[in-house]
């Protein structure tokens, strides 16, 4: 019987803080309006919502190094190791859930998770999906 730890490091953060880092992990340092239009919210919102991860170390302020009008957002070494570590426990919590599944079904499984997640970014997109 595995022992399993259902509090993550990810528990004080929303799905927008998460879909936000794992945007930057995944396209790099972006700016402000990228951000903005990707999340279709109000650059006042996107501010709110960096500034609080700003606050926790997890992603840092840079002015951009062509333009200097425009600043980019990126991992801070605390945000990257933070992601990491959610990887790696998810990793495991989900070998521990699987387990009972034998490989059809864990196949079957991935489909339909791959199916909810392209569903829930269409919902980020059309904005029907907010913090």
């Amino acid at each position: 019987m595995h022992k399993l730890n259902i509090h993550s490091d990810c528990a004080d953060l929303s799905m927008l803080q998460m879909h936000t880092l794992l945007y930057i992990r995944e396209r790099g340092p972006a700016s402000m309006k990228e951000l903005s239009d990707m999340q279709k919210m109000q650059p006042a919102t996107t501010t709110a919502l960096i500034d609080r991860l700003v606050a926790k170390n997890l992603l840092k302020r840079e002015t951009d190094a062509v333009d200097r009008r425009v600043t980019r957002v990126g991992l801070t070494p605390t945000g990257l190791e933070l992601l990491g570590s959610i990887y790696e426990q998810k990793q495991q919590q989900t070998a521990t859930f699987l387990e009972i599944l034998d490989t059809a079904e864990q196949e079957e499984l991935v489909r339909l998770m791959r199916k909810i997640d392209a569903h829930f970014l269409e919902l980020l997109e059309k904005k029907e999906y907010t913090e």
